[in-house]
């Protein structure tokens, strides 16, 4: 797939500061948050091929001496031109015979998976519909699926093909798991009919309580009938509806402390990318709770060294 395997995934893992579980995980296209992180990167030129080996550039340390606001418009531009990361593949109700966009019926197949123009698009809109949400107050995400809805439909997937079938028009190559219970499924897609909230609802829920949150431009909560609820914060409403620039730095304190056995506590204060990044290059994480602790290993400064950051 052009995709490294899991056992990078999981060396990947070892190294980040909220790890996730890849267990369940058995190749990149499924990897999601690390498909996220993934693309980012490769999209700001972050990572290169070396020997058949995946290692960072340059551009790594370019980002991390960048300003915060910087940073942050250089993230959501990237997310916004990573195509290969599709939130649709990431709706756990759906399944895909071909992850490849096919309308015109090529080679006598037939989708009605975006194309990669088509993503992007769609990603404008939800991006425009964040915008324009009040900020910070707690709305309902069903109430912003309602809204895409009325207003446009066919904002991800083209309006139904002219067809010659006995059934209704389908979302063709657009499938359900066995788990969900849907009309109308066909050997070559299920019906448009009534699915909306699965297929297009499903994306944005995705768009918006996976990207938009962990590019911080909203925030998640829950209602106590638990309706996911989404907010549009100071950082959502800077980037997407023209409000003033927040403060992006963190607030001052007390960021580490040297243990005498090369232990590093890193504070909450000191979570700070300009700061992590070096430290990361050079240490083992040790453990991770509301202080991240680290340690300076004969390894980890060889490590080091082999990158040129002793």
């Amino acid at each position: 797939s052009g995709f490294p395997g899991k056992r990078f995934l999981a060396r990947i893992v070892e190294r980040l500061t909220e790890p996730n579980d890849v267990n369940s995980v058995d190749r990149m296209e499924t990897a999601g948050y690390l498909l996220f992180i993934y693309e980012l990167m490769s999209g700001l030129g972050m990572l290169r091929l070396r020997n058949d080996r995946i290692a960072t550039s340059q551009q790594v340390e370019v980002f991390f001496q960048d300003t915060p606001t910087a940073r942050v418009h250089s993230l959501l531009n990237a997310w916004r031109e990573a195509t290969w990361y599709n939130e649709l593949y990431s709706v756990p109700e759906l399944t895909f015979e071909n992850r490849w966009p096919d309308y015109d019926h090529v080679d006598g197949r037939t989708n009605d998976l975006p194309t990669r123009e088509g993503l992007v698009s769609a990603r404008d809109y939800l991006l425009d519909l964040a915008g324009s949400m009040p900020v910070d107050t707690w709305v309902s995400l069903r109430s912003v699926m309602h809204a895409a809805y009325v207003h446009d439909d066919a904002f991800l997937i083209k309006p139904p093909r002219t067809h010659f079938y006995a059934h209704a028009p389908l979302y063709h190559g657009v499938w359900v798991t066995n788990e969900t219970n849907v009309r109308g499924v066909w050997s070559n897609g299920i019906e448009r009919a009534g699915n909306w909230p699965i297929v297009e609802g499903g994306f944005i829920r995705a768009v918006f309580t996976e990207s938009f949150h962990r590019l911080g431009l909203i925030d998640i909560a829950e209602s106590e009938d638990g309706e996911t609820l989404v907010r549009l914060n100071a950082v959502g409403a800077w980037l997407l509806a023209g409000a003033d620039e927040p403060d992006l730095t963190l607030p001052r304190g007390r960021a580490l402390v040297v243990q005498p056995n090369f232990d590093i506590i890193v504070f909450p204060e000191g979570r700070d990318v300009s700061l992590l990044w070096p430290l990361m290059q050079s240490t083992e994480v040790i453990s991770r709770d509301v202080a991240l602790t680290l340690r300076i290993t004969a390894d980890s400064i060889f490590r080091a060294a082999q990158r040129g950051l002793v």
